[in-house]
């Protein structure tokens, strides 16, 4: 048994060193040669290169190191002896090789071949900040593909032309900190400029004001780096509209300013802290305020300075506090008439600003007086929109604010073709309730709203009929005005259509009917009315 394995062992080595015996099949195909490379010497990429040999054609590519290559494509010229093409930018130094159509015919060496390097000789400025526009002089700086500083590329490399290709110009970008730069060539070369470059920080030497405008203004500041400032913020306010050179900044603040510490942001993010900014101590300064007012009705008080203002007291009695006005800003405060107020029919008024922006107790006086007026009881009412009813109420917006109701959500529209019929605001069986009235004092004011209307000025006639007789006074709409607006008739002014006055007598009789006639029988009429009163002037 012994035996047969043994002489099956020897057979298995035999059959073995016959099949290693066996001859290996040679390659077979075109194989290339080169005898020449023409120019190999300092050659620059897009100089034309030629390759002479034999089986030329059979090339398919041209490789330079591990990576450059010139496809058969691109080739100016192929022959079975010759190969001409341009010197590609990425090609490096050292050995060139043909590669055949055949993938089984391994790369022939054609020979070796040296390059054209750009070279780095200075670069200007040396202090950057983000958008510096730094330039290099050096040579064949046409084959530079990107620049580094401390890491960050630079944009917008542009070789220049007429120099030759020895002067390049690059910018820097936001994120840009400084480091050293390096240069990096298409065909693999790194060339570093020993002189690292400094980051530009913007330095303050003063500031102009240094208390800030509190309804807003100018902030200017002079030092140096302060190109390098992409964000100027005191507190947490940012100001706008910079313009800067590198010894001067001015940027626009708003009436959002509030004391707190200067701070500039330079386009990489780096924070630079100043001085504390102040507020200037200013006074507020109320320099008009709203004519007639009704007893909690809106008060309408302009100025300058007027966000300081913490609580407004009245002549005629009450105030009102800051945290209840309805809106306050440098300019103008819009408030109620307290309700706590002793008023009468005109009585005038004079208010008392209280404020201590000066962090110290002042008073303001104003002392304009302005017309105060009872709140109208309803018989006094002609025709209110603000409730559930078409009736009076007692509750009414001011002369000057009448957009503003108290309730704020009701106004009676008038959307009709235009007729020369009466549109009747109200109808009443007996006079209303005018006790305190005078008539050559009094006026019927009603607040008007354009939507539309045919004409650019639309004339309506507001109708009363009074002691059977029928009287007019014509006002006019403006649709050129985008919003409520007053109008105000004296009732003096009313007349008959054959010019006869309204008489006191006239306006101590029965009331019948309130409406609005139009003087066209054309086009259509859209408005709003609200707030039809009589007003009386004692």
């Amino acid at each position: 048994m012994k035996k047969f394995y043994s002489i099956l062992i020897v057979a298995a080595i035999l059959f073995s060193a016959c099949e290693d015996n066996k001859p290996y099949p040679q390659p077979k195909g075109t194989v290339p040669a080169a005898t020449s490379i023409s120019p190999n010497e300092n050659v620059k990429a897009g100089t034309v290169v030629s390759i002479e040999g034999t089986n030329l054609d059979s090339v398919k590519q041209i490789r330079f190191g591990e990576k450059s290559l010139v496809e058969k494509d691109s080739f100016l010229l192929v022959s079975a002896t010759k190969i001409e093409f341009e010197l590609p930018k990425d090609a490096p130094s050292g050995e060139v090789y043909l590669v055949a159509a055949e993938s089984y015919v391994p790369n022939v060496l054609a020979g070796t071949i040296s390059v054209v390097y750009p070279t780095l000789q200075s670069v200007t400025p040396e202090n950057i900040t983000g958008g510096t526009q730094i330039t290099l002089t050096g040579t064949d700086l046409d084959l530079v593909q990107y620049i580094e500083i401390g890491g960050t590329r630079l944009m917008n490399i542009a070789p220049d032309t007429l120099s030759g290709f020895t002067l390049l110009t690059a910018d820097c970008p936001d994120n840009i900190v400084g480091g050293q730069l390096k240069i990096f060539s298409y065909n693999g070369k790194e060339i570093a400029y020993e002189t690292p470059f400094n980051e530009i920080l913007p330095v303050i030497t003063s500031i102009s004001p240094d208390e800030a405008d509190p309804q807003g203004g100018t902030l200017t500041i002079a030092g140096t780096g302060l190109e390098s400032v992409a964000k100027v913020l005191v507190g947490d306010l940012e100001l706008t509209n910079i313009v800067k050179t590198p010894t001067l900044l001015t940027a626009e603040y708003s009436s959002d300013i509030a004391e707190g510490q200067l701070k500039l942001v330079t386009t990489n993010g780096t924070e630079v802290l100043g001085r504390d900014i102040m507020l200037q101590i200013i006074a507020p300064a109320p320099d008009s305020i709203s004519a007639t007012v009704f007893q909690g009705g809106i008060l309408v008080i302009g100025g300058n300075y007027l966000k300081d203002v913490l609580r407004i007291d009245f002549s005629t009695g009450g105030n009102v506090l800051a945290k209840d006005f309805l809106s306050q800003s440098h300019w103008k405060i819009v408030l109620r008439m307290p309700a706590n107020a002793t008023i009468a029919n005109g009585v005038t008024a004079t208010l008392r600003a209280y404020s201590d922006a000066a962090h110290s107790d002042f008073y303001l006086i104003n002392t304009d007086a302005f017309n105060v007026y009872q709140k109208i009881p309803t018989d006094y009412a002609i025709f209110n929109f603000d409730g559930a009813n078409s009736i009076a109420t007692n509750y009414y917006s001011t002369a000057n604010e009448l957009e503003t109701s108290l309730d704020g959500t009701a106004y009676g529209a008038v959307s009709a073709e235009i007729t020369s019929e009466p549109i009747t605001i109200l109808r009443r069986g007996s006079r209303p309730n005018m006790t305190g009235f005078v008539y050559n004092n009094s006026k019927i004011a009603l607040a008007v709203n354009v939507k539309e209307i045919p004409f650019s000025l639309f004339n309506l006639k507001f109708y009363l009929k009074v002691n059977g007789k029928d009287f007019y006074q014509t006002f006019t709409i403006n649709n050129a005005v985008n919003g409520w607006y007053r109008i105000e008739l004296p009732i003096s002014d009313f007349a008959t259509a054959a010019s006869e006055q309204i008489t006191e007598a006239d306006f101590n009789g029965s009331f019948a009917l309130f409406a609005l006639i139009s003087d066209t029988s054309e086009g259509n009429v859209n408005f709003l009315i609200d707030n039809v009163v009589f007003i009386t002037g004692n």
